[in-house]
Protein backbone atom coordinates (compact mmCIF):
# COMPACT_ATOMS: atom_id res chain seq x y z
CA UNK A 1 0.00 0.00 0.00
CA UNK A 2 1.78 3.25 -0.67
CA UNK A 3 0.91 6.87 0.74
CA UNK A 4 0.56 9.50 -1.91
CA UNK A 5 0.69 12.43 0.48
CA UNK A 6 4.21 11.07 1.73
CA UNK A 7 5.34 8.75 -1.06
CA UNK A 8 5.54 5.52 1.09
CA UNK A 9 5.15 2.40 0.44
CA UNK A 10 3.85 -0.01 3.19
CA UNK A 11 5.21 -3.60 3.71
CA UNK A 12 3.55 -6.02 6.16
CA UNK A 13 5.96 -8.83 7.00
CA UNK A 14 5.07 -12.05 9.13
CA UNK A 15 5.74 -15.20 10.08
CA UNK A 16 9.11 -16.58 9.66
CA UNK A 17 11.84 -14.00 8.59
CA UNK A 18 14.69 -16.23 8.56
CA UNK A 19 17.48 -17.14 5.56
CA UNK A 20 14.89 -19.26 4.06
CA UNK A 21 12.64 -15.98 3.37
CA UNK A 22 15.00 -13.22 3.54
CA UNK A 23 15.64 -13.45 -0.64
CA UNK A 24 11.87 -12.90 -1.16
CA UNK A 25 11.83 -10.16 1.63
CA UNK A 26 14.88 -8.59 0.32
CA UNK A 27 13.32 -8.36 -3.43
CA UNK A 28 10.38 -6.88 -1.54
CA UNK A 29 12.04 -4.22 0.42
CA UNK A 30 13.92 -3.07 -2.94
CA UNK A 31 10.76 -3.14 -5.22
CA UNK A 32 8.90 -0.70 -1.82
CA UNK A 33 12.32 1.78 -1.77
CA UNK A 34 12.43 1.86 -6.19
CA UNK A 35 8.91 3.93 -5.35
CA UNK A 36 9.77 5.79 -2.28
CA UNK A 37 10.28 5.74 1.53
CA UNK A 38 9.40 1.92 3.29
CA UNK A 39 7.32 1.53 6.52
CA UNK A 40 7.62 -2.11 7.55
CA UNK A 41 4.91 -3.59 9.85
CA UNK A 42 6.87 -6.40 11.61
CA UNK A 43 4.79 -7.90 14.30
CA UNK A 44 5.59 -9.00 17.57
CA UNK A 45 5.42 -12.56 17.67
CA UNK A 46 7.53 -13.38 14.27
CA UNK A 47 10.55 -15.50 14.13
CA UNK A 48 13.75 -12.96 13.03
CA UNK A 49 16.88 -14.41 12.82
CA UNK A 50 20.22 -13.05 12.55
CA UNK A 51 20.16 -12.67 8.60
CA UNK A 52 16.91 -11.21 8.77
CA UNK A 53 18.78 -8.28 11.07
CA UNK A 54 21.55 -7.78 9.06
CA UNK A 55 19.01 -7.31 5.93
CA UNK A 56 16.99 -4.74 8.00
CA UNK A 57 20.39 -3.03 8.60
CA UNK A 58 21.48 -3.15 4.95
CA UNK A 59 18.34 -1.92 3.63
CA UNK A 60 18.46 0.82 6.24
CA UNK A 61 21.95 2.37 5.06
CA UNK A 62 21.52 1.47 1.27
CA UNK A 63 18.10 4.08 1.91
CA UNK A 64 19.96 6.31 3.49
CA UNK A 65 22.57 6.91 1.06
CA UNK A 66 19.85 7.19 -1.36
CA UNK A 67 17.48 10.04 0.42
CA UNK A 68 14.97 7.34 1.24
CA UNK A 69 13.39 6.60 4.61
CA UNK A 70 13.09 3.18 5.93
CA UNK A 71 11.06 2.69 10.08
CA UNK A 72 8.99 0.53 11.64
CA UNK A 73 5.38 1.04 11.51
CA UNK A 74 5.37 0.47 15.34
CA UNK A 75 8.40 -0.20 18.28
CA UNK A 76 9.66 -3.50 17.61
CA UNK A 77 7.92 -5.45 20.62
CA UNK A 78 8.20 -9.19 21.91
CA UNK A 79 9.82 -12.09 20.39
CA UNK A 80 10.90 -9.02 17.61
CA UNK A 81 12.55 -6.81 19.94
CA UNK A 82 14.06 -10.18 21.82
CA UNK A 83 15.64 -10.70 17.59
CA UNK A 84 17.27 -7.53 17.96
CA UNK A 85 18.60 -7.78 21.72
CA UNK A 86 20.05 -11.18 20.83
CA UNK A 87 21.62 -10.34 17.68
CA UNK A 88 23.52 -7.15 19.01
CA UNK A 89 20.90 -4.67 16.96
CA UNK A 90 18.77 -3.10 19.75
CA UNK A 91 21.55 -0.58 20.49
CA UNK A 92 22.55 0.50 17.36
CA UNK A 93 21.84 2.47 14.13
CA UNK A 94 18.48 0.15 13.72
CA UNK A 95 17.30 2.50 16.27
CA UNK A 96 16.65 5.39 14.20
CA UNK A 97 14.33 2.69 12.85
CA UNK A 98 11.68 3.35 15.33
CA UNK A 99 13.38 5.87 17.89
CA UNK A 100 11.10 8.62 17.02
CA UNK A 101 7.95 6.77 17.91
CA UNK A 102 8.90 5.71 21.28
CA UNK A 103 9.88 8.85 22.00
CA UNK A 104 6.37 10.36 21.01
CA UNK A 105 4.84 7.61 22.91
Amino acid sequence: MTTAETNTEELKLVGQLTIRTVPEIAWQMADALARGNLALSIPADCDADVSFLQLLASVQKSAEASGKIVRLSQPPAGAFRDALSRGGFLDTGLKSLWNEQENAA
